[in-house]
């Protein structure tokens, strides 16, 4: 029993450890200079008058993301742009001829996420712009626009392509955002402009700190989980967090961890939300008759898969408690043993920062 404990704490151990080093030992960051056009071939039906970024990076930095050197060391690849990302704009959104429609920006976040898998590349583009309309003498603050866009592309084809793709395809939609919200089309159609805050200043990304509960016949457990979320664009959206799990069952009980564990969510009213989450987890477990049956060490290692659906109360844009309830289900399998699957009511309790 006490060795077979030993093993437990020693797996624990290197799981934690393991976890931490791959995010603290990296290699000396990579930068990637990528060219990237304004894209302006018309005048614009606007003009940006003053653009200020204040993101607190380098006002180039448009991306950064992970890539394996030599297939085994992590490397952080750092990408910039060769101009000011600022300037891009001033070029892009410009009209010499243009007057009385004037604006003004304030870029809170242009972040691009790339996440690349064998033969294709995924470009994500997170940004929030603050909106303000140049009267002259004064100006009057219209909103802030949250953005979520995508773009996919194979990996062979030229990165800075499809950091060009992913602009384009922004700045065809932030132009007719300005316009719609210049003519007021958000307050008559709110569905349509569902990533705009009228008269909102920009909020930072929450940070979760959450604990579920879940029990069902013969089983019991908690998740622990900590995790971010940027402001939400879209009414349905996705997120995802790594996930810790003790569990106890009627012959053994088990920790687990998971990483990338997916949130699939859906917002029914500013304090309602729908949230999926599917969990894919590893961990060790401990039999609770080991002084009676000798089990072997393979015994040890756990597998574990679930699928939870809860109805939340979570307030948009605001920090506080979050409270949900719902229901799991649960598989889960040990070596030389059958998969077992229950089922367990879950109740969450979180507080988002």
């Amino acid at each position: 029993m006490a060795k077979l404990l030993n093993v437990f704490l020693l797996t624990v151990s290197i799981v934690l450890l393991s976890n931490i080093n791959s995010k603290a030992q990296k290699w000396v960051a990579d930068t990637i200079v990528v060219e990237l056009s304004d894209g302006n071939n018309a005048p614009a039906p606007f003009r940006l008058k003053n653009i200020v970024d204040s993101r607190g990076v380098h006002p180039a930095f448009i991306s950064v993301y992970e890539q394996k050197k030599w297939l085994v060391f992590p490397v952080d690849q750092i990408v910039y742009i060769s101009s000011p990302l600022s300037k891009i704009l001033e070029g892009r959104f410009t009209n010499d001829t243009l007057e009385g429609l004037d604006f003004n920006v304030d870029i809170k976040e242009y972040c691009v996420k790339n996440n690349t898998s064998i033969g294709a590349r995924s470009l994500s583009l997170n940004a929030v712009v603050e909106l303000s309309k140049n009267n002259g003498a004064a100006t009057s603050f219209l909103g802030t626009f949250y953005y979520s866009d995508n773009v996919k592309q194979k990996k062979r084809e030229s990165l800075s392509d499809g950091y060009q793709a992913l602009f384009n395809e922004w700045a065809n939609r932030f132009t007719s955002d300005v316009i719609g919200v210049n003519n007021g089309l958000d307050e008559l159609m709110s569905e349509s402009y569902y990533h705009f805050r009228r008269g909102q200043p920009a909020i930072k990304k929450n940070f979760y700190v959450e604990t579920e509960f879940f029990g069902g016949l013969n089983f019991w457990g908690i998740d622990a989980a900590l995790w971010f979320s940027e402001p939400e664009s879209e009414r349905m959206f996705n997120r995802s967090t790594g996930l810790m799990r003790y569990v106890e069952h009627p012959d053994f009980r088990a920790i687990a961890f998971g990483s990338s564990i997916p949130l699939w969510n859906f917002r029914f009213t500013d304090k309602s939300l729908f949230s999926h989450k599917v969990a894919f987890l590893l961990g060790v477990n401990n039999w609770k008759d080991m002084d009676t049956v000798d089990h072997k060490l393979e015994e040890i290692l756990y597998v574990n898969m679930s699928f939870t659906q809860r109805i939340n109360f979570n307030q948009i844009d605001r920090s506080g408690f979050v409270f949900g309830v719902g229901l799991m289900e649960d598989i889960h399998y040990v070596v030389y043993h059958k998969p077992k699957i229950k089922i367990a009511l879950a109740l969450n309790l979180a507080y988002k920062f």
